[in-house]
């Protein structure tokens, strides 16, 4: 189901991750745990619709470390908090 690109930004910033913007044409978003940058990095386009389609969350999904469509959904559906988030992604050893 696609997503707002609002929405998701908006879900990204509350939950640890900070805007950078290297390109002209994407939103770069990279966690941030305990002050310093991690390896978890995603982008949304500027150009397209207002809506991030279906294969394009399949790729956030990827670069976020989720290993299911139902992890990812619970955490821009907020059922996952960010320190649940983070706890995930350091039991998968992907941070430390």
């Amino acid at each position: 189901m696609p997503r707002k690109k609002r929405d998701v930004k908006s879900i990204l910033l509350k939950k640890g991750f900070e805007q950078i913007n290297k390109s002209s044409d994407h939103d770069e978003f990279w966690l941030v745990v305990d002050g310093k940058k991690t390896s978890i990095t995603t982008k949304i386009s500027f150009s397209g619709d207002n809506e991030i389609s279906d294969s394009l969350l399949a790729l956030m999904k990827r670069e976020m470390n989720f290993d299911s469509k139902r992890n990812f959904n619970r955490y821009f559906d907020c059922d996952m908090k960010r320190d649940e988030y983070i706890a995930y992604l350091k039991e998968r050893h992907v941070i430390s």
